[in-house]
């Protein structure tokens, strides 16, 4: 039987303000924003270049997940790359997003995640 959890009123105000906070972060980014800018410095830039941050990028990100496969089993739970992988997918798209860190939620939520990232 799982046991409830609570969450405290100086937890919901705090989740509150982050999302508040990382919502109007992304408005004001998204107006100064240009896209053809963004999308000219890519056209313009060496496809070598490009490839090799994307190559290291899925590197690290192999890694990442690699290692949440270890921690995992540390504490009793057998995952696949693949599932851990999914989880690293997950909090880095938070991570990105968000101003503040995604890890404790993904700490939080673990044996969650395995079952609906499957």
């Amino acid at each position: 039987m799982r046991r409830k959890r609570q969450v405290s009123w100086k937890k919901l105000v705090t989740s509150a303000l982050k999302v508040a906070v990382s919502g109007g972060l992304l408005a004001w980014l998204l107006r100064r924003t240009h896209p053809g800018a963004i999308g000219h410095a890519l056209a313009s830039a060496r496809p070598a270049w490009l490839v090799s941050g994307l190559l290291l990028g899925l590197a690290a990100t192999l890694v990442q997940a690699n290692q949440w496969q270890k921690l995992l089993l540390g504490v009793g739970l057998d995952r696949s790359v693949t599932r851990s992988l999914r989880i690293v997918f997950v909090g880095n798209t938070f991570n990105t997003v968000l101003p503040s860190s995604i890890d404790e939620i993904k700490v939080e939520n673990v044996p969650i995640a395995g079952s609906y990232l499957s």
